[in-house]
């Protein structure tokens, strides 16, 4: 006990003591108890607080940066994965604008394609009666996409001759809406929208004059019988009359009322028949002499054509060319489907009709076929051909005799036995 005593007062004495005596409390007996000195363990509480606090600080710091790190780690990856899916939308988006721009190209190259044929067939219509036109919508094709088909339009329309007869009063009212010249080139017929009707000679000398009463519209077509006696008229008020040019006579046609888009007189007709082609509903031919109708042809939409030996031909929507009688409307000829829609029909020279793919004509008609293509005999009067180029003789201004072509029409396939029947 003694030894603890003095052990106890050693820590307790001194300057490096680290214990102090603390008195019994006041009326107590008994030795003094001691206590650490508070002066002495101040450093060594300050040192361990101020290790303690550092260690929590860096152990802050570690799992500040270790989040930071996994936060950095995240965002780079979430800006990967957005710049991967950018890249493929972008990627995706070239892609759909290339393929956007090869149908566009597409679409457009296929409306110049569609607008070229449109206006060749127009230019090759207006040949044969308006050179001028046909010029304007060969260059206007030329213009629109220039190639050869083009090229070769506009030289043709170019060099086909002009007529030297100039034709039609001064005053503006009863300015010439158009012309028409007899199969045998003796007689000009021109006529004005209103009905006014004007017969010249082949001198351009004046002979007859007449003048059509009570039309329904504006004239927009005409046509005259070979000696240019008679004249019929359509309007686009959907009537349709034959003027007797001298007589001062007129038959008014029992039309259905649409309007007419074309007339044409059967030439080779005993009959005196008349064929009209309106606007909708079929076409019909009718007697000249009594106004009343004789025959119509089903289903032929606005595209039809008298041909030789009292026949017209008509095309309808299922692309048939269709052969009929014009006194009895009753079908002589029909065609299996062409490639490709018939565009228009037309009468080259005397009597031929044309289609962009196929061809029909009278062997007696005065006028070859330039062919390198088939032909085939549909009957005695009616032969088509595939693959030809059609030609007609033709006398320029100067009198120099000269070969123009008209048309040229190319076969998507060669000729197939069978594919007109009786």
């Amino acid at each position: 006990m003694s030894s603890v005593q003095e052990l106890l007062q050693s820590l307790s004495a001194g300057r490096q003591r680290i214990l102090r005596p603390v008195p019994p409390p006041a009326g107590a007996a008994g030795s003094p108890s001691y206590e650490i000195f508070h002066d002495v363990m101040g450093t060594v509480v300050l040192d361990w607080r101020r290790d303690y606090v550092a260690r929590r600080a860096h152990a802050e710091a570690a799992r500040k940066l270790v989040a930071e790190r996994e936060k950095a780690r995240a965002e780079a990856q979430d800006t990967h994965r957005r710049l991967r899916q950018t890249r493929l939308l972008a990627a995706g988006l070239a892609v759909m604008l290339l393929v956007a721009g090869v149908l566009g190209w597409r679409l457009y190259d296929n409306y110049r394609e569609v607008k070229k044929q449109r206006l060749l067939s127009e230019a090759v219509a207006a040949l044969s009666e308006n050179p001028a036109q046909s010029l304007q919508k060969a260059a206007e094709a030329y213009r629109s996409h220039p190639d050869e088909d083009t090229r070769e339009a506009v030289l043709t329309a170019a060099s086909f001759p002009r007529s030297r007869v100039v034709a039609g009063p001064p005053d503006d009212k009863e300015k010439a809406a158009g012309m028409v010249v007899t199969p045998d080139q003796r007689h000009v017929v021109t006529y004005n929208a209103q009905g006014g009707i004007r017969v010249m000679d082949g001198e351009g000398r004046l002979t007859k004059t007449a003048k059509a009463a009570r039309l329904a519209g504006t004239v927009v077509w005409a046509d005259t019988d070979p000696s240019a006696s008679h004249i019929v008229l359509g309007t686009d008020g959907g009537s349709a009359v034959v003027v007797a040019v001298g007589a001062g006579t007129q038959i008014n046609l029992a039309t259905d009322g649409p309007p007419v888009l074309a007339v044409y007189w059967l030439e080779s007709s005993p009959d005196n028949l008349v064929l009209v082609v309106s606007s909708s509903g079929p076409a019909a031919t009718y007697s000249a002499t009594t106004g009343r109708r004789v025959a119509y042809f089903p289903g032929t939409g606005n595209r039809a054509l008298p041909i030789v030996d009292d026949h017209v031909v008509t095309s309808d929507q299922d692309s048939r060319l269709r052969v009929w009688n014009a006194r009895t409307g009753g079908k002589v000829a029909e065609s299996s489907p062409l490639p490709g829609r018939t565009e228009y029909l037309r009468r080259y020279g005397h009597e031929v009709v044309g289609t962009p793919t196929a061809k029909l004509w009278s062997p007696s008609a005065p006028m070859a076929p330039s062919c390198s293509g088939t032909s085939r005999r549909l009957s005695d009067s009616i032969w088509v051909a595939t693959g030809c180029s059609t030609w007609i003789s033709a006398r320029m201004d100067d009198g120099s005799p000269r070969r123009a072509p008209m048309a040229k029409f190319t076969s998507l396939s060669p000729w197939v036995p069978g594919t007109f029947r009786r």
